[in-house]
């Protein structure tokens, strides 16, 4: 059941931005650079470095009962690429919903880790995350990637995981607090949909309000945490009309919650007088937007970050130090995009895994 409140609160102190990382660790930015560097060009094979390794054990943990594609994309684009550098791998997918109680997601992480595998791949959302990743990083059971997050958790800088990779949430989400704010010349009320409780609704949802509070005239009129789903972003956003008639835009913060509010607005017939947008640009949003469904997004040059976990990889096993963070690049989609520059913007985001 989605619960309305009045704005999120969270420990900001908990992570460091990717500014303060450099600033305090200057090497980090050059070997960040390094790895983009990696990304951006053709694959290099090192046989030298890893043809004596039996195949590697990869475990993926990922949130994938979602409507959005960045997960899926996400694994073919890092297969590919390890294909590519001729590293040999096992790999094993393990898939869950978002939002689901702890004790299931402490079953599935233990289920993972009996595999002793090599690398772990995961997310960082909840506390219940972030006790089974410490856990890990204490023992060194195994490496561990952090997808969909680039702030360091601060108490892990003595033992950090091997990468933190995704696209910065603060940085798309400043592309689409511009956006709104120049839409309506800085003045407008507003509803929010938050992911569950923790770093997406935080960083996406908090500093959303943040940007708009700082304009003055930017008016919150209710915001929701949801079940990180479709229909309980529509059932929120029905609570929402209900209680406003003077909604400007509603702010998703993620692709299942854009198209909640928009099935709900849809079936309000109000449509036109209130603009949605998405979150991350994989091929259900592009096609909202193209149907009129959603307004903008923001979107993610998306097989980049799957080449980077592949990069950093072949980078450890080469005994290379591996950046701490990878961010990758935002591209702003509107209903008014010309068709040739999205088609560009589709060609490099998904050229791993597919164009929509």
């Amino acid at each position: 059941m989605f619960l309305p409140l009045s704005i999120a609160q969270a420990d900001d102190a908990e992570f460091m931005t990717a500014d303060e990382l450099f600033q305090h660790n200057p090497e980090q930015q050059a070997l960040s650079q390094t790895l983009v560097d990696r990304v951006k060009n053709a694959a290099t094979s090192n046989h030298a470095a890893w043809q004596d390794h039996t195949p590697l054990k990869l475990a993926i943990i990922y949130p994938g009962a979602q409507v959005s594609d960045y997960w899926r994309r996400n694994i073919q684009a890092f297969q590919a690429r390890l294909d590519e550098l001729g590293i040999r791998y096992d790999l094993t997918v393990s898939s869950t919903s978002p939002g689901k109680d702890e004790s299931k997601a402490a079953e599935d992480f233990s289920s993972v880790l009996a595999q002793k595998p090599d690398y772990i791949i995961t997310t960082l959302d909840s506390p219940a995350q972030k006790r089974m990743i410490e856990y890990v990083l204490a023992t060194g059971l195994s490496k561990i990637i952090l997808q969909n997050i680039t702030t360091p958790v601060r108490t892990w800088e003595s033992r950090p995981p091997l990468l933190y990779v995704g696209f910065d949430h603060v940085t798309g989400t400043r592309l689409l607090a511009d956006y709104f704010k120049q839409k309506f010349n800085g003045n407008a009320s507003y509803g929010l949909l938050y992911w569950t409780p923790g770093v997406v609704s935080k960083d996406r949802g908090d500093s959303f309000i943040s940007m708009m509070e700082a304009t003055g005239r930017m008016k919150l009129l209710q915001s929701y945490y949801t079940d990180a789903n479709r229909e309980s972003a529509r059932k929120a956003t029905e609570s929402l009309l209900q209680s406003s008639d003077a909604i400007s835009f509603i702010y998703a913060c993620t692709t299942d919650l854009a198209l909640g509010a928009a099935d709900a607005v849809t079936a309000s017939n109000r449509k036109a007088g209130i603009l949605i947008n998405g979150w991350g640009g994989g091929a259900s949003e592009l096609e909202a937007i193209q149907k009129g469904q959603l307004d903008v997004t923001v979107m993610r040059m998306n097989d980049d970050t799957g080449v980077a976990m592949a990069e950093a990889i072949a980078m450890d096993l080469a005994n290379q130090p591996v950046p701490r963070i990878y961010s990758g690049e935002f591209r702003l989609v509107t209903r008014d995009t010309p068709a040739d520059e999205l088609k560009a913007y589709e060609n490099y985001a998904f050229r791993y895994s597919g164009a929509p």
